[in-house]
């Protein structure tokens, strides 16, 4: 593999996430995590080992994402990039949430909202993790503030991002928040 295909390949992991598409993705980031050790260890590791760390989470590993998790998020924060910080604050503040850590989830979550504040296209995407840990944690109030977004139509999972973010405040106020059928069209 060269540069250039494992820069592809990175790229598939967002996408492969939200398709569900698990095993899939564990496969192509330990690719990338080896090669990049190999070729002395940068960003593309990292990100590959945040959604592989995302998959462990979702699949109840809770164990085998905090082993990930610490030197993770330092690597993340030393890059300072959006791109790579909001998913990684955003993952650990609900690995965080799920270990039952809600002091730290919260914290992850204040810096995730600090960092994230001029990158609205980053904030978008990892809203829900954070948004999971406010609604879960009785800080809905702050949720809704991070809600009145100015234009969330750039894209479909920017939009479906937030539809998920106020569904959760919804669901965290009590209500129950019809599902919308206009975010994106049918697959096929």
């Amino acid at each position: 593999w060269g540069g250039l295909d494992h820069k592809r390949a990175l790229d598939q992991l967002e996408v492969l996430f939200d398709l569900g598409r698990w095993d899939e993705l564990v496969d192509i980031a330990k690719d990338i995590e080896a090669w990049d050790r190999e070729e002395g260890g940068g960003p593309m590791r990292s990100f590959a080992e945040l959604y592989r760390a995302m998959v462990l989470t979702r699949r109840g590993e809770i164990r085998a994402a905090v082993l990930l998790e610490e030197e993770l998020l330092r690597r993340l924060r030393t890059l300072a990039r959006a791109e790579f910080l909001a998913p990684g604050l955003a993952f650990g503040a609900f690995l965080e949430h799920v270990r039952g850590h809600a002091g730290t989830a919260l914290e992850l979550a204040e810096e995730w909202e600090r960092e994230t504040a001029p990158h609205d296209t980053y904030r978008l995407r990892t809203l829900p993790d954070v948004a999971r840990v406010l609604a879960a944690t009785g800080h809905v109030d702050r949720l809704e503030r991070l809600l009145d977004v100015e234009d969330a139509t750039r894209n479909v999972r920017s939009r479906a991002a937030l539809d998920t973010a106020r569904a959760i405040a919804a669901e965290g106020r009590g209500e129950h928040a019809p599902p919308r059928r206009d975010v994106a069209p049918p697959l096929g």
